[in-house]
């Protein structure tokens, strides 16, 4: 069999074998919680115009993208073939097909969220498997981060449609497609290397998780390739950059550094023997850009073992205010061991709302800051504004810490004799000194404290040990005749036994080894998703062009979730918009109607009024539209309303805080602190009502003894301002 390069352009390959093979290894995956597709099979292949049929010669495209013959459709490890016509076969290039999987970004963030496949440059096409369970129409929600790449899509030989890379390109397009019963062959061809973003959607936009992401290799056993990263120039390394800025001088009061961040530093340290994740949340303006990224790297350079888990959730351009009521979309869920905010344009009361929030919702450490010097702010000008006494006395207040920003970039300024505009790209936005200095600012606070407050009452440990080894009755109980000790974890096999803990607080996570097996989750006799433990994530335009801010009607930026919650998306679709001769004026106020992915349609509304869903699960208020629109004086008449040539929708999802049912670990060994053994964390509850609550762990048999359960403790958090029930004033 001759290989076809010659005759048409070759294909990118990866791992792939024939279909008949008895010890074929299949990777078989559940689309990530937001419909993300997440395995597949890359191949290299000669270059070609995208709007150039490569298999012209055997048929075209499509017929290739049909997959009739399934004893071709691609496997792991074997050469991308296909029919010639003529009883045999033709082989496209001289690759293999590669399995992949899609990786979440360096630090994630708004526009910049979900998992993409990384197509390196050469490789040309990308394969998967859908398998439905039905007939069903559905998206797929794409995008190609490089500007000028393309891409073509084709599902069971139907061309979906062509993708151009570009900004906002995470949904840059929404292709309507038709999966049907079983097996769906999805194929795309690239023009260039790029990160493509493919989510598969159905009605309301809400992720298809009935359908599975197959992909195959004829060896025993899949072998992926490592997701190949862009490799950092070493001159754009922080440690190197550092070395190209003047030094600081000493800080001023540098026995108080890193006094707040005893708990951020005891993770970062211990986390190469623990394997707990440590997540950083970044938040606020523009600003949280560069800067934020070379910190990040800069902490993974010094604990390069400590698996750290960073997003930023800043937006341009928004003040503190609407950061605030962001807060229970972005980050008070999530879970933060460590928040880093800073926004400018903000009163001492929001500040203080945003802050009291934190402290009430997570136990996490929080890192604030004064500005930086803009192009119009004077050397010689004052230091000490409001706001930056207000941040000062907060941060007393709420045991943050404070970067002291505007004293020391003042200071390095002058001490330097540099100009105010030498740090800044424009008037306002840093340069890529501007972005190392401030990185070394916030750096030289991230240390070992000895005085550092400890965390001891606002995150708890309960370990196993306690009740097995020295026979103490009021932590941990362990019910039945089923438990054993093995090593430093209680072990059980069997549905007749239960685990019991009686705590206070608002959170839970157990430590169980990475080897550990499945049990039901109880909290009060309930399961966690019998609790209303629900979140929902920030409105956003459906695709691109719903947010094209030239065209962007007033939507959304908020809501609030009420009773008897459910995992769903939700769509808001604009169906009116005020009239106006100036631009500026138009669609502030809007109509809209209201569908639940399982609740349905929901209600109508419009921005001028509060509004509550029929169901009572979302309620929007006037001020959480980005413009709020002006209540009517006396006199005034409501603006005229016209419909929309096309509606325009934003979606959110209702995701859950609990987990009713512990799945199977991850396996593998790493180390602790004494045993060699790698630890998982969950959270099963997050955003209980502070009181006491009981966690009862019931453990589900399974036929291989390996995967008994196993366990070792539990962290419960209680953040610091936390309320109970009874201090709580309810609206009637």
């Amino acid at each position: 069999m001759k290989p076809i390069c010659t005759i048409l352009p070759a294909v990118l390959c990866a791992l792939a074998l024939t279909a008949s093979s008895a010890t074929a290894a299949e990777a078989v995956h559940e689309l990530g919680r937001f419909g993300a597709i997440p395995v597949w099979l890359i191949v290299k292949a000669p270059d070609a115009p995208l709007e150039k049929d490569p298999f012209e010669a055997v048929g075209g495209e499509a017929k290739v993208a049909a997959m009739a013959d399934e004893k071709l459709a691609p496997l792991g490890g074997s050469p991308f073939e296909v029919a010639d016509g003529k009883g045999g076969k033709l082989r496209i290039g001289d690759g293999v097909w590669e399995a992949v999987k899609m990786v979440l970004p360096e630090l994630p963030g708004v526009w910049n969220e979900y998992p993409r496949l990384v197509v390196p440059e050469g490789y040309r096409f990308a394969y998967c498997r859908l398998d439905s369970p039905a007939d069903m129409k559905a998206n797929l929600l794409t995008g190609l981060s490089r500007n000028g790449g393309k891409c073509r899509i084709f599902l069971n030989g139907k061309e979906a449609g062509t993708v151009i890379g570009g900004s906002g390109w995470e949904t840059k397009q929404e292709l309507p497609i038709e999966l049907k019963k079983g097996a769906n062959h999805l194929l795309v061809r690239f023009q260039l290397g790029s990160n493509f973003a493919c989510r598969l959607l159905g009605e309301y936009a809400a992720p298809l998780r009935e359908v599975k992401a197959r992909i195959a290799s004829p060896a025993p056993r899949m072998v992926w390739k490592e997701t190949p990263l862009v490799a950092l120039p070493e001159n754009q390394k922080f440690s190197n950059l550092v070395k190209q800025m003047p030094p600081l001088a000493a800080p001023k009061n540098a026995e108080f550094m890193g006094i707040h961040l005893g708990r951020t530093m005891a993770l970062l340290e211990s986390g190469k023997f623990t394997q707990r994740p440590v997540r950083i949340v970044f938040d606020g303006q523009s600003i949280e850009a560069g800067w934020t990224e070379l910190f990040i790297r800069n902490l993974r350079e010094r604990y390069p073992d400590t698996k750290i888990v960073a997003e930023n959730r800043a937006i341009g351009g928004w003040f503190v205010w609407r950061m605030q009521k962001l807060l229970k979309h972005d980050i008070l869920r999530w879970q933060p061991d460590l928040v880093l905010f800073s926004a400018y344009q903000g009163t001492a009361e929001v500040w203080e709302r945003l802050l009291a929030e934190l402290r009430a919702e997570t136990t996490a450490d929080i890192v604030i800051r004064t500005q930086h010097f803009s192009g119009n702010d004077k050397l010689d000008g004052p230091v000490e504004n409001p706001e930056t006494l207000a941040l000062r006395s907060l941060a007393a207040k709420y045991d943050v810490e404070l970067v002291e920003v505007t004293r020391e970039w003042r200071e390095y300024l002058v001490a330097n004799q540099m100009e105010v505009r030498s740090l800044l790209s424009d008037g306002i936005h840093l340069n890529q000194k501007g972005d190392t200095l401030m990185a070394m600012l916030y750096d030289r606070h991230f240390k070992y404290h000895p005085a550092a407050k400890g965390w001891a009452d606002t995150v708890r440990r309960f370990d196993v040990g306690s009740f097995v080894e020295d026979h103490q009755r009021d932590g941990i109980v362990l019910e039945g005749n089923g438990w054993t000790r093995r090593e430093r974890f209680a072990k059980s096999n069997s549905a007749d036994d239960k685990l019991r803990l009686k705590f206070k607080g608002t959170r839970v996570d157990l430590v169980l080894p990475a080897g550990h097996g499945r049990a039901n989750v109880f909290i009060d006799g309930k399961k966690p998703s019998e609790l209303n433990l629900f979140h929902g994530t920030r409105p956003q335009g459906r695709t691109m062009a719903d947010t094209d801010s030239k065209l962007r009607p007033n939507g959304p930026m908020a809501y609030h979730t009420g009773a008897n919650m459910q995992e769903e998306t939700w769509t808001l679709t604009l169906t009116h918009g005020n009239v106006s001769t100036e631009p500026k004026k138009a669609n502030i106020s809007v109509k809209f109607s209201l569908s639940g992915s399982k609740t349905g349609f929901d209600g109508e509304g419009s921005s001028d009024a509060n509004f509550t869903s029929k169901s009572g699960r979302i309620t929007i208020l006037k001020s959480d539209w980005h413009t709020e629109v002006a209540t009517l004086r006396d006199g005034e008449t409501a603006p005229e309303l016209a419909a929309f040539e096309k509606p325009v929708q934003y979606t959110w999802h209702i995701v859950p805080d609990g987990m009713d049912t512990i799945p199977l670990g991850p396996g593998g060994v790493s180390t602790d602190h004494y045993m060699g053994q790698a630890y998982e964390y969950l959270t099963v509850a997050d955003g209980l009502p502070l009181g006491v609550h009981e966690l009862t762990l019931v453990p589900i048999p399974d036929a291989n003894p390996n995967n008994a359960f196993l366990f070792l403790g539990v962290d419960v958090h209680r953040p610091p301002l936390a309320r109970k029930e009874v201090e709580l004033t309810r609206q009637p």
